[in-house]
């Protein structure tokens, strides 16, 4: 009894036992195909762990307050400015359109909103009817 060994992919003979005798060495012809998957897993789990600690400082910092680095530089100057002699007034938000007609509405008539202006407006009412109109009503 003897054995023949074939090369599957292109049917070639490899070792004949007939001819070569009982003995025959075995050599590895590639290496393990598994550890290419060890690689990819090992790399990917790299990839996780860079990404869940960027999360973990972003969340950190998100939750500090967003404090910077150089806020810290800022916390000396507070005492410069802690006067309790002034009181802080409201200053009234001024109301600015682009449309002309619009701004002399609402520096004549500071009651209305800008919407309860264009309303009169889209009634068919000018700046000049509604000051004749609010100053004959009062």
């Amino acid at each position: 009894m003897y054995y023949i060994i074939y090369n599957e992919e292109s049917n070639e003979q490899l070792w004949n036992g007939k001819q070569n005798g009982v003995f025959f060495n075995v050599k590895v012809a590639s290496e393990d195909p598994s550890s290419g998957g060890l690689v990819m897993i090992i790399g990917i789990m790299g990839v996780v762990l860079a990404v869940l600690g960027t999360l973990v400082v972003v969340l950190l910092r998100r939750n500090s307050g967003g404090a910077n680095l150089l806020d810290d530089d800022y916390d000396d100057e507070e005492e410069y400015y802690t006067d309790d002699s002034k009181s802080l007034v409201d200053i009234p938000a001024q109301r600015t359109s682009a449309n002309p007609e619009m701004q002399r509405a609402l520096d004549l008539f500071p009651q209305w909103t800008e919407a309860d202006i264009q309303g009169y407006f889209d009634q068919g009412w000018s700046v000049d009817q509604l000051q004749d109109w609010v100053n004959g009503n009062q």
